[in-house]
């Protein structure tokens, strides 16, 4: 009669040996529902990466073209020969400006950098340059996108030889 008990008790523990269906699907969904999240973050994460790029792209533009102007800014209305021209051959002699432009009434109206679009890449990327004559000094305003994310900064420089104007 022992022994008799002894399988039907093994039976019975079979039977309920594993998992439910029960079980299994809730198990399965807590599993999806963290995949999910998972996933989520990571495309968002992508997209933040993908922005940041952008927005890196736009302002090494900025950053090339305001060096670009002050270069500009060094060299305008240099007279040739002196040290402003920026030659090695003409390093030791002082530099030297035309004065001309002191007596208009606009006297930065023939200075090389204009208003323009730097950069337009798709929908992606969007970068305008503005320029805008203050009297003796030139506002420069960069306004862009960059996917969803805006861009703007300001400066100005006064060129070199404004400083010879009395």
């Amino acid at each position: 009669m022992h022994g008799i008990q002894m399988a039907t008790r093994h039976i019975k523990l079979s039977k309920h040996s594993g998992f439910s269906l029960v079980e299994v699907l809730v198990a399965f969904s807590i599993l999806v529902i963290i995949l999910m999240a998972v996933l989520q973050s990571r495309i968002g994460s992508v997209r933040r990466i993908e922005q940041t790029g952008d927005l890196n792209q736009i302002q090494d533009k900025v950053r090339s073209d305001l060096a670009n102007i002050r270069k500009q800014a060094l060299k305008w209305q240099c007279v040739q020969g002196t040290a402003c021209s920026g030659l090695s051959k003409d390093r030791d002699n002082p530099p030297l400006y035309n004065d001309s432009h002191c007596d208009s009434n606009s006297p930065l109206a023939d200075f090389p950098v204009q208003t323009e679009t730097l950069l337009s890449n798709n929908e992606n990327i969007e970068l305008i340059r503005t320029v805008e004559v203050n009297g003796s000094r030139l506002d420069i305003s960069y306004t862009g996108k960059a996917r969803d994310k805006s861009f703007n900064t300001n400066t100005s420089i006064i060129p070199q030889a404004m400083n010879w104007c009395g």
